[in-house]
């Protein structure tokens, strides 16, 4: 059904485009088509009678679904609202219960001395936390990672996520990055840098230093995917130490220890004491006694298991009398044998309203232990027509992923210093919503050595996520994508460029359906991105950060319902397509730290935009060819404008024409500039000249020049290393 009313939006709104086209005039908002229209061509009538044809189809379908029901007995339930706390807190974790004396055993073992080492041990003696899934270890490392005693004693600390490939180049570039501070840019140039290398700037950065390292959630059990790093570790002090998350025992064996901690569930009381901490925020002393029996009973359930003794408090948080407490403790689904985790999270996703459970279990596409930026995932569940298709749907997502923090879904949210969201997903959790996913996702895992084609089912795989190993190249077939409505491909290495393209354009002709096309990690060595692209009509989100693009195709402006285009950190990319301003629909464009000084001027006509990130635009006269800064004037909508000007001086009237002090929802505004020599007087000028309301964050960067030396820097030594191939 999505996808067949779909189509019929998709040509409406293609046929409101074409009639604005005829009518060099741009369409009004709340505008509505007639199916049909005079000016109709008789391909969209074919189209339409396509469509109505499938819409019968369907409506008979589900008329025999319907005498099922009546059949079977089958009542409608209505869907209510959960009620949501007004605020959220993203940087407190919650308190470890029950912990005290592992956390002051797992102390005094990584503070003491160091013993003899024995022939072929290393230096840093390595300690593991060993513990089944939910039951706390990573936030028992958390907690001693961040000691005061610990941290005093060690004069470096690094934290390594591994998860379930020990990679370890990426390993040894997170220490790396970790030891010397490094930026973004800076630590894309060690992509390309051998292992060898890796490990001897490791060597030389912990020379005779007291090091811990902590290694969370280790799954791989071969000695040598860790022997060299643990042969850079010999050089550190003697009184180092590392530290090793992991569910197997099995990882044990791969390492000398030092010592083993077996990490046990929580009694019955610390248990309650987590659940009760969730479930009674907000509740008077009286509430809490009177459901404080039946909360001890469903703690019981939990068998000691933190992440379930959680997620069942955050469910019951949202539960007012004894009754609906009564009935999560006598619920049949602690007896389907999902075991005590996923029968607590079942009963949390079952509490959720239907689009909220959509909005969880699209999270189950990222790998465990991806880093999720909250923007990003509520534009991700707009592409797929989660939210509600308002004028609000950025703050209907907002709402949804308010609601699943509070239910413990999410973990590890952080605020970063551009002041967006970070967060992570419980690898527990994420096996719970792959669990119900189904055949609807699609999870690959390529190697080497994988035969790289990729079998759907056609019917059911609604998403499919692709996670390349170093080396591995894009997938050479994918068969059964045509229902697909997501794409995400992670952690693209550089591949031939012809040969990706090719690949690229056989699926692109097959996944007519898709709304979301995902490259994290960029695109590999593909210079230009396949022609194709043009005809995925209901494509809705497009990132393509990271990647080495130098064109992309003018067919992309046919993409009518395109909503977000991610081009970040595209150092490569020379130009925008020139007939921006048939993307009606977009409403998030973002080139931040590209290096494209020229950009079309009919971005000025997307109506629809409301972020704006990363754009050069000319700031000293009206120019024909180039985006200036009074094409900004009907951009009424925009929320946060990052903007770069270039030009001798600030024009009045194009200062003026921007009307930036009328624009009602600006909220945010960056001005850079890539000019050297900005005094004070002239930072002054430019916000003074741009005149924004005073509600409005205004700001100038200086940091923009560095930036770009950064860039140029980068781009000199990707030059080099090809010259040298």
């Amino acid at each position: 059904m999505e996808d067949v009313l779909d189509e019929w939006n998709t040509a409406s709104l293609m046929l409101q485009k074409d009639e604005a086209d005829q009518n060099s005039f741009f369409p009004l908002k709340g505008k509505v088509c007639r199916p049909f229209n005079p000016c109709f061509s008789l391909g969209q009538v074919v189209q339409h009678r396509g469509s109505a044809l499938k819409i019968k189809d369907i409506s008979e379908r589900l008329s025999e679904i319907d005498e099922e029901k009546n059949k079977y007995g089958f009542a409608y339930r209505e869907d209510t609202q959960s009620r949501r706390e007004e605020t959220t807190s993203y940087t407190e974790l919650s308190k470890l219960h029950g912990r005290d004396k592992d956390r002051k055993d797992l102390v005094s073992s990584l503070l003491c001395g160091s013993s003899d080492r024995g022939p072929g041990e290393s230096d840093a003696k390595t300690i593991f936390v060993l513990g089944m899934g939910g039951v706390g270890k990573t936030a028992l490392a958390q907690l001693v990672f961040s000691d005061g005693e610990v941290m005093e004693h060690f004069d470096r600390r690094i934290w390594v996520c591994v998860s379930e490939v020990f990679d370890g180049n990426r390993v040894a570039k997170e220490i790396i990055v970790s030891l010397e501070s490094l930026d973004h840019v800076s630590a894309r140039d060690l992509d390309s840098v051998s292992l060898q290398i890796l490990v001897e700037k490791i060597c030389k950065s912990i020379q005779r230093k007291k090091v811990l390292l902590v290694l969370d959630d280790v799954w791989t059990d071969t000695s040598r995917s860790w022997e060299s790093l643990n042969e850079a570790f010999k050089h550190a002090a003697p009184e180092s130490r590392i530290l090793v998350t992991t569910r197997k025992e099995t990882v044990v064996g791969t390492m000398k220890s030092f010592c083993v901690f077996n990490l046990k569930q929580l009694n019955k009381e610390d248990c309650w004491k987590i659940l009760s901490q969730e479930a009674f925020v907000g509740r008077t002393e009286e509430q809490c006694k009177s459901l404080e029996d039946m909360g001890r009973k469903i703690a019981e359930k939990c068998r000691g298991l933190p992440l379930a003794a959680k997620a069942l408090g955050s469910m019951l948080r949202f539960r007012e009398t004894i009754e609906e407490w009564g009935d999560i403790l006598n619920s049949e689904v602690w007896n389907l044998g999902l075991g005590e985790v996923f029968a607590a999270l079942l009963l949390s996703y079952y509490d959720l309203p239907s689009a909220e459970k959509q909005c969880f279990l699209y999270c189950s596409i990222f790998p465990k232990d991806f880093e999720i930026k909250k923007d990003d995932l509520i534009h991700q569940w707009m592409s797929q027509g989660y939210l509600s298709s308002s004028e609000n749907m950025e703050i209907i997502g907002v709402g949804y992923f308010q609601c699943l923090v509070a239910r413990s879904f999410f973990q590890d949210l952080e605020k970063q210093e551009d002041g967006s969201i970070t967060c992570k997903i419980h690898d527990i959790v994420v096996d719970f919503a792959r669990h119900l996913m189904g055949k609807e996702l699609e999870f690959k895992e390529l190697h080497t050595a994988d035969n790289l084609t990729v079998q759907l089912s056609p019917e059911e795989t609604r998403h499919l996520s692709v996670t390349l190993a170093a080396n591995t190249r894009f997938p050479i077939s994918i068969l059964g994508a045509a229902k697909l409505h997501s794409l995400n491909i992670f952690k693209v290495d550089d591949e031939e460029e012809e040969e990706t393209a090719q690949y690229l354009s056989n699926l692109l002709i097959q996944a007519k359906h898709l709304r979301l096309l995902n490259f994290h990690g960029g695109t590999g060595n593909i210079g230009r991105f396949p022609k194709e692209i043009g005809k995925l009509m209901h494509l809705r989100l497009i990132d393509l950060s990271d990647s080495k693009l130098k064109r992309l195709p003018e067919a992309m402006c046919k993409l009518c319902n395109l909503q977000s285009l991610y081009l970040r950190r595209c150092y490569y990319l020379e130009k925008l397509p020139d007939k921006m301003e048939k993307l009606i629909s977009l409403r998030y464009l973002d080139t931040t730290e590209c290096c494209m000084t020229c950009y079309p001027k009919g971005i000025g006509r997307l109506t629809s935009l409301r972020e704006l990130k990363g754009i050069v635009l000319r700031c000293d006269r009206n120019d024909n060819e180039e985006f200036c800064l009074g094409d900004l004037e009907n951009l009424d909508d925009l929320r946060v404008l990052m903007l770069i000007v270039v030009g001798d001086e600030i024009d009045a009237n194009e200062a003026s024409r921007a009307n930036l002090h009328s624009k009602a929802h600006l909220n945010d505004l960056e001005v850079g500039t890539w000019e050297d020599g900005v005094d004070s007087v002239r930072e002054h000028a430019v916000i003074n000249a741009l005149n924004p309301a005073p509600r409005t964050n205004a700001r100038f960067v200086r940091k923009r020049i560095q930036l770009l030396n950064k860039i140029r820097a980068h781009f000199q030594a990707v030059r080099a290393r090809v010259r040298q191939r």
